[in-house]
């Protein structure tokens, strides 16, 4: 397994807006069919006040601060009430 910390932008799929982003940890591995799977989450924000407007229905992908981009499905978000939120997702 394989795993990276950086800087990543949640966007759109139809129209290429950025609908949120930050640190993101991301974790890749192989299947037992040899394809890549990747799975993570990202901080949305550090310190939330309330949530960030984002449909997990919406169809989504990961843009990496190196330009790389992938498609993933948010699993869950998650706030606290004196810390970040934090999206989930999975690869598609």
């Amino acid at each position: 397994m394989a795993t990276s910390r950086r800087h990543a932008d949640i966007i759109r799929r139809r129209d290429g807006v950025r609908v949120a982003g930050g640190p993101v940890a991301l974790a890749m591995r192989a299947g037992a069919d040899g394809a890549r799977r990747a799975r993570g989450t990202c901080i949305l924000q550090r310190f939330a006040n309330g949530p960030t407007a984002i449909d997990p229905d919406e169809r989504l992908s990961l843009r990496l601060d190196d330009g790389r981009e992938m498609p993933i499905r948010l699993l869950r978000v998650t706030m606290t009430a004196c810390g970040p939120e934090i999206a989930h997702f999975v690869a598609e």
